[in-house]
């Protein structure tokens, strides 16, 4: 139904939250390891425990604004150089940046088309464009998606990418509580069925506990410095 005094409208379905079992770890082969990280701006110091990315796992970060987290994500992927640290092993990073920006004049499914890998294929329709809702909007202009709808896109075609690492920086920014869910879902079935790994900044507390196997927790002085820990069971 609908309250048009209250702009509201009321779902004919319910949201199902699911109640995760606990998480049965196992041992899984380290994709990589990197040393302690560090970097110093001019008004920001950044230190970062070193750590571990097993393969088939989701590690996330999570912390205040302010206190690096996307820092440490440029860092991996080498955007930023740190001052001290190092990734021990060389590895296929995919990236998709907190803000996202594109100047691309066509479609989301000429988008789609042009740079994610399967596109075509019914495991890229099954596994990818229907959980992101993306088979609803493939005729809208990507330059008139709405923040939610750039965001699942971007996040879409990164998962599309024959990487080892899959590095996510708030991809569930401007998604409604549903929305949250699908993705979660689809993060963790692609990581584990490809024995990949991810790395997922974000500050919802149910995404981050359905996702994570593992969690890094960033703490310190937002905006003057900040720790984090080594990604932890």
């Amino acid at each position: 139904g609908f309250l048009a005094e209250e702009n509201i409208r009321i779902r004919d379905q319910p949201i199902k939250f699911e109640i995760r079992p606990p998480n049965q770890l196992v041992e899984s082969e380290i994709i990589t390891e990197y040393t302690d990280f560090s970097k110093e701006f001019k008004n920001f110091n950044l230190e970062v425990e070193g750590g571990e990315i097993p393969e088939s796992q989701v590690i996330t970060a999570f912390g205040p604004n302010g206190i690096g987290k996307t820092t440490y994500a440029k860092l991996l992927a080498g955007i930023e150089k740190p001052d001290n640290g190092e990734i021990k092993e060389k590895i296929d990073i995919g990236y998709k940046p907190q803000y996202i920006q594109t100047d691309f004049d066509g479609t989301v499914e000429d988008f789609l088309y042009m740079n994610a890998k399967g596109y075509t294929t019914n495991l890229f329709r099954t596994d990818i464009l229907k959980p992101f809702d993306l088979d609803k909007i493939l005729d809208k202009q990507v330059s008139k998606l709405s923040g939610g709808e750039l965001q699942r896109l971007a996040t879409a075609v990164t998962l599309s990418e024959d990487a080892d690492v899959y590095l996510l920086d708030e991809p569930t920014a401007f998604l409604d509580v549903e929305q949250r869910l699908k993705v979660a879902k689809a993060i963790k079935h692609i990581v584990t069925r490809d024995d990949k790994a991810a790395i997922i900044i974000d500050h919802d507390i149910v995404f981050i506990d359905y996702v994570s196997d593992r969690a890094m927790v960033f703490y310190g002085q937002s905006g003057v410095e900040g720790k984090a820990t080594a990604p932890i069971h």
